[in-house]
């Protein structure tokens, strides 16, 4: 966030909003976790807020248990640390520089974990449920789940013609050959830093894809994989999107 002034000149990734009970206006910048291209936004907006000394905060996606294995893991001027630059560090060194607050305001890994591992039991009993409405309600959340993204989105684009802004994030902030180049280096990044940060977890997500990759493909097999796809949608738009969107917005205003 920073003091309110007037709106800069849009920016791909980058969005400036008006914080609406403060004023304040802030600029949600979009990454791509790892990605050099983002990486050099992210450090390019907060450079040049800090500079002007309009940088008020910053905010990333991070709760404090992970952001403490991040800093241990790969503290700055390690091999890991510039092997696994990312966008998260790169504007927390400009918050540290520039003796501003760094808020961590994603929803703590702790709690996130308690609510997948309840999501995806609840989603199982469904789906061996047919007869006791546990498919309907596989459906129902699904659809629920798109309908929330869809209706977000025309939030957005509301709230931002209402500003005079009418700009929300799109494709074409996407379609930035720096992203393209950096992918195959931003995968390689993040399964490395998933491993070395929760190896259980990212072999849990994992592993199932790579069991059905290798082994002959059964009914069985088909079915399995089937009822694993399922489950993953159901969690992922409903609690992982979901609910960690509403924690973030709150850490924003």
């Amino acid at each position: 966030p920073r003091r309110r002034r007037a709106l800069p000149s849009r920016q791909q990734q980058v969005v400036p909003v008006i914080e609406p009970r403060s004023g304040v206006e802030v600029l949600l910048v979009a990454c791509v976790h790892f990605n050099p291209g983002s990486v050099a936004k992210a450090n390019h907006v907060t450079q040049q807020l800090a500079s002007s000394s309009t940088l008020g905060a910053v905010v990333i996606e991070s709760c404090p248990s992970r952001w403490k294995k991040i800093i241990e893991m790969q503290p700055p001027g390690s091999s890991l640390r510039q092997f696994l630059d990312n966008e998260m560090q790169a504007a927390a060194d400009v918050a540290e520089e520039a003796g501003v607050p760094l808020i961590l305001g994603d929803q703590r890994v702790e709690e996130l974990s308690a609510d997948v591992g309840k999501a995806s039991q609840k989603a199982l009993q469904d789906l061996v449920s047919p007869f006791d409405g546990g498919w309907i309600r596989t459906a129902e959340e699904i659809f629920q789940g798109l309908m929330n993204l869809r209706g977000s989105r025309r939030d957005k684009e509301a709230s931002a013609d209402s500003e005079g802004e009418g700009e929300t994030l799109g494709l074409q902030d996407f379609l930035d050959w720096s992203l393209l180049v950096g992918l195959p280096l931003t995968v390689l990044r993040y399964c490395t830093s998933a491993l070395l940060r929760a190896p259980g977890a990212f072999l849990l997500l994992v592993g199932p894809v790579i069991v059905v990759a290798t082994l002959p493909e059964t009914p069985t097999l088909d079915l399995l994989t089937v009822v694993y796809e399922l489950i993953l949608v159901r969690v992922l738009l409903n609690t992982v999107l979901r609910d960690r969107d509403a924690v973030l917005a709150k850490s924003i205003v």
